[in-house]
């Protein structure tokens, strides 16, 4: 399970695991800036191997890797902050307070960036009509 922290300065996703206490996931920097001390959703991949984390402040969107904790990609998109994973390994829908609906990683087979009259939120679900996903 992944929780996102505090802002101040305190680090701003946590990794838990049954039986144990919280570890911090250690972001590199430049990606802790990005975020701009805050985390608008989280969502872990079907795997549970990979967590995507968006920051509407920061207008940015990391994938990660839950294990290493080591980032895999980002996004830049303004006010980015809903996040649902999608049916592949490691791939993540998000939306845009801005009515932008996107994937993550931007190349993900299928799926291309749309515009939309609606202002979404922080809550983002995929709904699809094939049931493998």
């Amino acid at each position: 399970q992944i929780v996102s922290g505090p802002a101040g300065g305190q680090p701003l996703v946590y990794r838990h695991r049954r039986q144990q206490g919280l570890a911090t996931i250690g972001l590199p920097e430049e990606i802790e800036a990005g975020l701009s001390g805050y985390v608008s959703s989280i969502a872990c991949d079907r795997s549970g191997d990979f967590v995507a984390v968006t920051s509407s402040r920061g207008a940015l969107a990391v994938v990660i890797d839950v294990t290493s904790g080591r980032v895999l990609r980002t996004r830049l998109l303004d006010d980015v902050s809903g996040v649902a994973p999608m049916a592949s390994r490691g791939d993540f829908l998000i939306t845009t307070g801005l009515g932008r609906v996107a994937a993550l990683p931007d190349e993900t087979e299928g799926v291309h960036p749309v515009s939309t009259p609606w202002a979404w939120d922080n809550h983002a679900v995929l709904i699809t009509r094939d049931p493998s996903v």
